[in-house]
């Protein structure tokens, strides 16, 4: 994908999705908000949406599933400085934790990633909602628990969790 242009990648997003779903999209990434929920069962063509929306618009973005672990999307490559634990639902959530606790409270991250021209972080989780589902699980407290800490992490750093349903514990869905 190195080879395609911004303009390019605009042009790709305006034939993958309608204008409204862009811009709800947008629009929650440009307000930080940390955590929110994407219903699909077209993994690949939401990644690929992902990887266009990413270069058009500024977003470094990292996909997770409970079997590869935490990929660079642009790159393909597992993400540096993670190793197989990163599988684990805790762990990623605590990687993302940190994650953004750094890019709030470090001011090179920060400028860092100005300097690359990205406005901040997408991780992608594909096969959390199989964690947090209320009609297939138990409620796991420590899930839930990370989870709502992301949402007082003021940053540069959105958690999308994918599904092919809305289904999420009632303690995180505001």
């Amino acid at each position: 994908m190195d080879d395609i242009s911004i303009e390019e990648s605009s042009k790709t997003l305006e034939m993958m999705c309608t204008k409204k779903f862009r811009d709800d999209f947008f629009t929650q990434l440009k307000a930080r908000y940390p955590l929110f929920y994407i219903t699909t069962n077209e993994e690949k063509r939401f990644n690929v949406f992902l990887e266009h929306f990413c270069r058009a618009n500024g977003y470094l973005c990292y996909i997770w599933d409970c079997f590869s672990g935490l990929i660079e999307l642009e790159t393909g490559k597992t993400a540096g400085g993670v190793d197989d634990s990163i599988r684990l639902p805790n762990s990623i959530l605590e990687y993302i934790r940190d994650e953004s606790l750094r890019c709030s409270n470090d001011d090179d991250k920060k400028t860092n990633l100005k300097k690359k021209g990205k406005r901040g972080t997408i991780f992608v989780l594909h096969d959390f909602f199989r964690f947090i589902d209320p009609k297939h699980r138990t409620p796991q407290w420590d899930i839930e628990r990370r989870l709502k800490s992301l949402f007082n992490i003021d940053g540069c750093v959105s958690t999308i969790i994918t599904g092919p349903r809305y289904a999420v514990p009632e303690v995180l869905d505001n």
